[in-house]
């Protein structure tokens, strides 16, 4: 009896199990290895964790294990199944199998019955749970599920009465467990239940937007139902209460649905037969095939079993081939709930105020799926399955790219076609191909690891054959009224290829196909090692969109001062993944409507980690900005792209299908209705939940310019990416301008004095320059240069740059000015610009206006100096009282002074209440961008951690790149701290040689290294010189202490090391310069520190030392000889030989496995 009292009294808690935790899986079933082997035969539990469908563990309530079960979704014996148990209802919709199942026998069947119940939970379509016993150890297996009484031993069909042991499953029935599990009895109400439904309504929330009204509103539902109005009762089958209770009506606002969302593509309809059409005289009236669930309320145990009511709703209403239901687009938590995840959800237009639509096809819940290779098919008794299929291809009118790659897969083993059907819809006898795949079964694994992550999701060392288990997809296809049975057609794809992972790559310009893009998982791309020589010369780096190495899987060995380096590309520009692990995890859908304002480099880095996130997907993203390309006119401006995120990377991200791109400016915004008013068409609105303002800082001129008397009409341009043509305010891009005004302006026509003069200390005031020099012919004399606040501002106060720089002016023929602010403008009848007037800082206080002052013919005046937020968004900030100074204040998570509005980049700034910050700018672009993502997947409620009332801290490093005139290339890399007060310059000045008839002055390399004094680690690089260096390496060293670099200070200063980046290409580097050295060197540290034992007093000796650089009693960056030997003392020998190991983990995965660091190492072999 106490034993009964303790089961009964006893808490289990389910939950997924996770791959990392199989060592302390495998120590709690040790005991019982043996008996689990007979039982389900060999078995390696990481294998089973990380490659399985689905693994979870049962715990207490102090979190001990209390069981532990991994299921399948294919038996381990396909053909046995299919051949002796066909006359069973199983498939791999409604089926899931057992691998390994392992509980405490004190706990009795009690533990096993919450596992079950929680596989029935979580797959709601899933009606049996299955076992089959292994043929070496037959009996042990049966002998332990025979004594479950919810399992049921089933026989094969034509096996012989002697061997019928050999040839048996283990079936369990949903209906055989408890409440929340077992299959609800439906019926149709009466106006008698109104007293029962009523404290139904009062204790739980109704899943849809309708709202209801009047305090009898139930009583006249239940009074009103009709033909065309039904209420549906849901009930326990055993206790008979009713427990959920479904409003449905074949009622609809056709007319709303119509004009609030996208039901047609291109004049199409994509759900066929949805709304149907038909002309009446001079009207066009309209018939809906579906109904609508008004209503739907289900007590909490009992929302799994939402699909019986959904299921009962088709039969009501027989004669309709759609379902519909509206949910509120705040209510994204209902995006989780069981009835939808059988609903597609359609895409809003910009103006729907009302609610998110989602719609599901009643052929679709009946769906008998199977998939069979195109090969294997018999279409047609009289043609062969090729010509078959590639006819039915055609007649669909599908592109022929897509026919021809189905073609190949006929030609040989490499390429496969698998084709879905549905046996239920056939047509005449023939099945209706409703989904296609195209699979490449030959990868490149390690191709695809050296250049996207995958640490954060695959354990590839779990995967006993990777060479055959893994698979491309290249090609994709699944009718619109099925797609949330993607991730069904992908199941059978690795079922029937026998696959665990599956890729889907987009090649540059392509995006994922519509239902891919949801299932599969985003990969970040990865950093790559940099190699001399194989820098696309004649482009400007990552200054331009195109500039990255062109896009080919190829292999190349470069010498390079001590060995050959293997170089390999990636075709890919984006790569999605699944295996079978994440084919049973469903991404939580996000209805809210996000707008984003902007489409600069931050808020493209918010929409990224959005799309990148695994576990979320967001349905209604929305980007407003006039740039249709954000790296438009990217010449002349430096570029600040992130090392780990380029330009090609950045534009993928608005091309996604679930992100929508608006061509237009900002207007006005609507706080009350929460709606976004738009320039260019004033008719036009956007609906918002969340918003982000998010636009860049525009180059403007000062107020003060503005007031001047004689400001011309024409002749003065701000640099920004868009321009103004007329006073209309008609804008055209800046590249167009130029072109006009230099057509409009020849120099044959222009007085010979009248310069072009570019007006900014700004690096953007260089590269527009050099562009006017080199893209537009402009001859130098005609250009015209004016620092207002000299060149020490535009590089660190670098005296050696700066010296460069007036030489290469100089050699180029440049004219400039430097500490001269503009005065005044003098412009002719007409209104055009015709002169300037400049004066001398230093004199500006003293002298009168005019007086001494600098005047200059100017045609064209272009202002790269002071930068300003937009006047429309100004203007609109102003009218809906956001709180601005200068800047749009913010709070810590971005968050102006309407909740629901956030801002950021570089026309947002923290309150002054919070504490002293710098500028936005001043960030890693991408780091900000990720920071407001999470703050507002914080206020969604979907943020994996809490967030803090503090600060965000800023910790990426920021890089600036530019092409200079004269072609000398400019990089910069600094991390958010960087002070050039608190740091020693370290540099060399190199000429590589005599100059070229190409070159303008003679070619030569200045590379400065900034080391922290305090810290004793690189705060910056700098870099200027004609040729194009690894800028990517030289980003990745920023924050690195110098003992990492071979004793470099020492041997500068003795002369040893004359030229940064040729001793920063040796062999030695290589290491370091991986992407994943930074987390390997803190993995380490981490477990060293965590072993007090082997470190000894290691810790107390490098405290000591940091005090003494700390005070500055150090004044050389490297630690006294008798120090090192003290630490070296205190390092114990397993700690020297823990250290050796993991090096030597690193280096073999690293080098000899993904090739991620070229073979320049000697790797010694473990004993």
């Amino acid at each position: 009896m106490a034993e009964e009292d303790f089961i009964q009294s006893l808490s289990v808690g389910i939950r997924r199990a996770k791959s990392d935790e199989a060592p302390n899986i495998q120590k709690y079933i040790s005991e019982n290895s043996f008996l689990l082997t007979k039982r389900f035969g060999n078995y390696n539990l990481k294998t089973i964790i990380e490659t399985g469908y689905i693994s979870i563990v049962a715990e207490g309530d102090q979190g001990q294990y209390q069981g532990f079960a991994s299921f399948e979704f294919e038996p381990s014996d396909t053909l046995d199944v299919e051949k002796y148990f066909s006359y069973l209802p199983l498939n791999v919709r409604n089926t899931i199998w057992i691998r390994l199942v392992h509980f405490e026998p004190l706990f009795g069947e009690t533990v096993l019955i919450e596992m079950l119940n929680s596989i029935f939970i979580t797959f709601s379509e899933v009606d049996n749970i299955c076992f089959q016993p292994v043929r070496s150890n037959v009996q042990s297996g049966i002998d332990f599920f025979s004594q479950f009484s919810f399992f049921k031993q089933e026989i094969g069909s034509d096996v012989l009465v002697k061997s019928d042991t050999e040839k048996c499953i283990f079936v369990c029935h949903r209906d055989n467990l408890g409440r929340g599990v077992k299959r609800l009895s439906i019926r149709q109400a009466v106006v008698e239940d109104n007293d029962d439904i009523i404290p139904l309504l009062s204790s739980c929330e109704n899943v849809t937007s309708y709202k209801t009204e009047g305090e009898y509103f139930l009583a006249n539902l239940l009074f009103e139902q009709n033909d065309s109005k039904k209420i549906l009762l849901a009930t326990d089958t055993e206790s008979g209460d009713i427990v959920g209770v479904m409003y449905i009506t074949t009622e609809l606002d056709i007319r709303q649905i119509l004009s609030d969302y996208k039901t047609y593509n291109e004049g199409e309809p994509i759900y066929e037969d949805f709304i149907v059409e038909k002309q009446i005289g001079d009207n066009m009236v309209y018939h809906s095939n579906a109904f609508e669930i008004k209503l739907f309320y289900i007590q909490e145990e009992y929302k799994f079993r939402s699909i019986d009511l959904l299921r009962a709703a088709f039969k009501a209403f027989q004669e309709s081939k759609y379902c519909i239901v509206g949910i509120k687009f705040e209510d994204h938590s209902k995006s989780e709930h069981p009835l939808l995840k059988q609903f597609i959800y359609i895409e809003p237009t910009q103006e729907c105020s009302s609610h998110s639509l989602h719609i599901l096809s009643q052929v679709s819940m009946v769906a008998d799926f199977f998939v069979v290779k195109a090969t294997e098919t018999t279409l047609d008794k009289n043609s062969s399955p090729q010509e078959t299929i590639l006819s039915l291809l055609r007649q669909a009118e599908f592109h022929e790219e897509f026919i021809g790659a189905v073609a190949k897969s006929f030609k040989g083993t490499r390429y496969v076609t698998m084709l879905l059907f549905d046996s239920n819809s056939a047509v005449e006898g023939r099945n209706e191909i409703i989904g296609i795949a195209v699979v490449d079964t030959q990868v490149n694994e390690f191709l695809l690891r050296r250049h996207f992550d995958f640490t954060e999701y695959i354990d590839y060392s779990a995967y006993s054959s990777r060479g055959t288990c893994q698979a491309m997809i290249t090609h994709f296809y699944i009718e619109q009224k099925f797609y949330r049975y993607s991730k069904l057609f992908l199941k059978e794809v690795m079922r029937k290829l026998e696959k665990h992972i599956l890729y889907y790559g987009c090649y540059r310009g392509e995006i994922p196909n519509d239902s891919l893009n949801k299932e599969l998982i985003y990969l970040k791309s990865t950093r790559q090692i940099e190699f001399p020589g194989a820098l696309n010369e004649s482009s400007s780096g990552r200054n331009s969109s195109l500039s990255d190495n062109d896009s080919v899987i190829s292999g190349a060995t470069v010498s390079s001062g001590g060995g050959s380096r293997v170089l390999t590309n990636v075709q890919y520009d984006s790569l999605y993944f699944i295996n079978r692990r994440y084919l049973s995890e469903e991404k939580t859908e996000i209805f809210s409507r996000i707008v984003v304002i902007g489409g600069s480099k931050t808020a493209l880095s918010f929409i990224k980690e959005l799309s990148a996130n695994s576990s979320l997907f967001f349905n209604n993203i929305i980007v407003v900005s006039p740039e249709g390309d954000v790296t438009k006119s990217p010449e002349f401006y430096a570029d600040d792209t992130d090392e780990e995120f380029n330009n090609r990377e950045l534009l993928n991200m608005i091309s996604l299908p679930n992100i929508y791109f608006v061509k237009d400016k900002l207007e006005d915004i609507e706080r009350v209705n929460k709606s976004v008013l738009l320039y260019e068409n004033q008719s036009s609105f956007i609906t918002y939940d969340i918003l982000l303002l998010c636009t860049s800082r525009q180059y403007k001129m000062k107020p003060k310019y503005l007031e001047l008397v004689g400001y011309p009409k024409k002749g003065i341009l701000n640099l920004n990416p868009r321009v103004p043509v007329n006073e209309t305010g008609e804008e055209i891009d800046l590249t167009e301008y130029f072109e006009m005004y230099l057509h409009e302006n020849d120099s044959e026509e222009r007085s010979d004095s009248s310069y072009i003069v570019v007006y900014g200390s700004s690096l953007d005031a260089l590269c527009t320059v050099n562009t006017l020099l080199n893209r537009f012919n402009v001859e130098p004399s005609k250009l015209l240069l004016i620092f207002p606040d000299g060149k020490k501002c535009i590089f660190n106060e670098n005296e050696e740059i700066e010296d460069r720089l007036d030489h290469i002016l100089e050699v180029a023929g440049l004219k400039y000015f430097s500490q001269y602010t503009l005065e005044d403008f003098a412009s002719d009848e007409e209104g055009n610009l015709v002169r300037i007037y400049l004066s001398p800082n230093e004199e500006k206080e003293e002298k009168k206006k005019h007086a001494k002052m600098v005047e200059i013919d100017c045609s064209l005046f272009i202002n790269c100096h002071s930068k300003d937020v937009d006047d429309g968004i100004l203007s609109t900030v102003n009218r809906q009282s956001l709180v601005f100074d200068g800047r749009l204040i913010v709070d810590t998570q971005f968050r102006t002074t309407d909740t629901s509005i956030y801002s950021a980049g570089p026309m947002a700034k923290f309150s002054r209440r919070f504490g002293e910050s710098r500028m936005m700018e001043a960030f890693n672009s991408s780091e900000v961008g990720s920071k407001v993502a999470q703050s507002v997947l914080s206020a969604l409620g979907v943020a994996e951690d809490p967030l803090t009332g503090s600060m965000p801290t800023f910790v990426k490093n920021t890089s600036i790149r530019c092409v200079l005139p004269g072609g000398v290339r400019f990089f910069r890399c600094m991390n958010s701290q960087f002070d050039v007060e608190k740091c020693v310059k370290y540099q060399t000045n190199n000429v590589l040689g005599p100059r070229t008839i190409n070159d303008i002055i003679e070619p030569f390399r200045y590379t400065g290294l900034y080391v922290n004094k305090q810290t004793n680690c690189i705060d910056c690089i700098c870099y200027l010189g004609q040729e194009q260096v690894e800028e990517g390496n030289l980003a990745s060293l920023v924050g690195l202490p110098l003992s990492y670099f071979n004793d470099l200070v020492p041997r500068y200063k003795d002369g040893f090391i004359y030229d940064f980046i040729a001793f920063l290409r040796e062999n030695w580097v290589m290491a370091i310069l991986c992407h994943k050295f930074i987390s390997f060197k803190n993995e380490t540290k981490k477990k060293l520190l965590n072993e007090e034992d082997n470190i000894g007093n290691i810790n107390e000796v490098c405290n000591e030392i940091a005090e003494l650089i700390l005070h500055g009693e150090s004044e050389i960056f490297t630690v006294d000889p008798t120090k090192t030997i003290k630490v070296e003392k205190e390092v114990t020998r397993d700690a020297k030989i823990f250290v050796q190991s993991e090096l030597i983990d690193f280096l073999t995965v690293h080098q000899e496995v993904l090739h991620s660091i070229p073979g320049v190492y000697f790797v010694p072999k473990k004993q």
